[in-house]
């Protein structure tokens, strides 16, 4: 990259954040599930499991999944061990996008 093509380079998190989640906000249904899920993992500040996020978000689990799946690039996925049996657990990967989650309408 040269350095006469700086201007191209987004100005902040905020407007990477913008574009690499506009297609997780547009107006259709699987866009609207994403944004949920998104929404619920921001306010929480413990990891959530799928069953967790289908209680919260009120979506079906196989619809949880589907979404979480392509979701996975803005997750931090974990291992918890409850009663000899693994669960994964989801939440968001960086502060910086909670924030920006928490602020964007």
């Amino acid at each position: 990259l040269l350095l006469n093509h700086l201007s191209i380079l987004p100005e902040s998190l905020a407007e990477i954040y913008a574009k690499d989640l506009s297609k997780w906000f547009s107006v259709n249904e699987v866009a609207q599930r994403c944004k949920k899920i998104l929404k619920v993992l921001a306010t929480n500040q413990e990891p959530l499991t799928e069953v967790q996020l289908v209680s919260l978000t009120g979506i079906r689990p196989r619809l949880v999944r589907q979404d979480l799946w392509g979701l996975r690039q803005f997750l931090d996925i974990g291992w918890i061990e409850e009663d000899e049996e693994k669960y994964e657990t989801f939440a968001i990967f960086h502060p910086s996008l909670r924030d920006y989650l928490l602020n964007v309408e």
